[in-house]
């Protein structure tokens, strides 16, 4: 079974175990990504992070997730699992323009995921709940992706859509009452969305060795881009890094 479930970032395409099997699989790295900030006075982040893609049966680590299949085949697949949330963006934090909003804080989410292996790429989808009592909001994704082989290159552009109800664009991008200042005025954005453009490229060395590199770029409804703390209608994410399979 193909280990992508979700059109995040095709790292796990580093693997190609079934997740059914009886034979585990392991790969770790250490990757670097670089995200720009849409907020006001927010400031591109530099983030180092593990990299852990596990199989073992139906159970996985995977993209920041860990969860089970609960149902599938080599062709398709449905899990469950939890994680953390995508739109994690800690840069407003620090930004002396937005002194006086509240704390972002982790957000952990559960999610169900499916996926479809056809001829012609990979269809995904999946829906996500916030499990950590933050903004009790959820949001809903579907994603297209296809893998080029070329020698020892993988090459994998994907395309995802993701709508975000209320809670979730409020606890963002919202701007309450008590936030209010002479430069900020109240907000309240109702449910979003964003597409989401990505660009992968992975170079095997040999079955054990390979170094990967990623673009990603997010377009922001006007609900978002309209928000006084917001600064850009989109944002742009780049990763490095590298992977070890056993």
């Amino acid at each position: 079974m193909n280990t992508k479930v979700v059109p995040v970032l095709a790292l796990s395409a580093l693997c190609s175990a079934n997740a059914y099997s009886e034979t585990a699989s392991l790969s770790l790295g250490a990757f670097m990504t670089n995200k720009s900030s849409v907020y006001q006075g927010g400031e591109s982040q530099n983030t180092p992070y593990p990299f852990i893609d596990a199989y073992w049966g139906p159970l996985f680590i995977s993209n920041g997730q860990a969860g089970s299949f609960i149902a599938g085949s080599d062709q398709w697949g449905l899990a469950l699992a939890i994680g953390l949330a995508d739109l994690e963006d800690k840069s407003r934090d620090n930004s002396k323009q937005l002194k006086g909003m509240h704390k972002l804080n982790t957000v952990f989410v559960g999610t169900v995921q499916s996926f479809i292996e056809t001829g012609y790429g990979q269809f995904t989808a999946g829906f996500e709940q916030d499990i950590s009592n933050q903004h009790k909001g959820y949001s809903a994704n579907i994603g297209y992706s296809f893998s080029l082989e070329l020698g020892h290159w993988l090459i994998e552009p994907a395309i995802s859509a993701t709508w975000i109800n209320d809670d979730i664009s409020e606890y963002y991008y919202g701007v309450n009452q008590n936030e209010v200042s002479s430069t900020r005025a109240a907000y309240q954005p109702g449910s979003a969305s964003y597409l989401n453009t990505e660009l992968n490229l992975v170079y095997f060395f040999n079955r054990n060795h390979a170094l990967a590199l990623g673009i990603s770029h997010n377009q922001l409804s006007k609900e978002i881009s309209n928000s006084p703390i917001v600064n850009h209608t989109r944002s742009t994410s780049v990763m490095a890094g590298y992977v070890y399979s056993f």
